[in-house]
């Protein structure tokens, strides 16, 4: 007869609840290494462009039909570039410090957070999409609301 083959159930690592400087107390506390707060999307200007308007002239001509009607010059005018970012704070809750990676549609950016510290990211975004969070091998993600 065949042995019985052994089954082997995968569980996830758990983090060190000793390397938190306040340790999360309670079977179901999040060990999520960061916290992130103020989490919120903006339309900034990124440059402008020149662009043409038409203005009349204060002169008056005829069209093919012999009707008179005011004649329209172009004037060049200076428009901004709009694009979206999303804007956050985040802490490290940890003794070492932590690689952070997010992203909220496109551009991937990276910081280092030292023990204990906060810092403000900011990373370019496209509306509707959520912002992902990763470090130390873990991951979440967050809902964005843009003003």
């Amino acid at each position: 007869m065949a042995p019985t083959p052994t089954i082997s159930v995968y569980t996830p690592p758990q983090a060190d609840r000793s390397n938190f400087l306040k340790p999360p107390s309670g079977p179901d506390a999040d060990l999520f290494p960061i916290r992130i707060e103020s989490v919120k999307g903006e339309q900034i200007v990124i440059g402008t462009h020149t662009t043409s308007r038409m203005v009349d002239s204060g002169k008056v001509v005829k069209d093919k039909f012999g009707d008179e009607k005011p004649m329209m010059i172009p004037e060049p005018i200076e428009i901004e570039n709009y694009d979206h970012q999303v804007t956050f704070t985040a802490e490290n809750l940890t003794r070492n410090p932590v690689t952070l990676t997010f992203r909220a549609g496109r551009d991937r950016k990276t910081v280092s957070i030292g023990s204990g510290a906060t810092v403000e990211c900011k990373v370019p975004s496209l509306v509707g999409a959520s912002l992902s969070v990763r470090a130390n091998g873990d991951s979440r993600s967050f809902r964005v609301s843009y003003l």
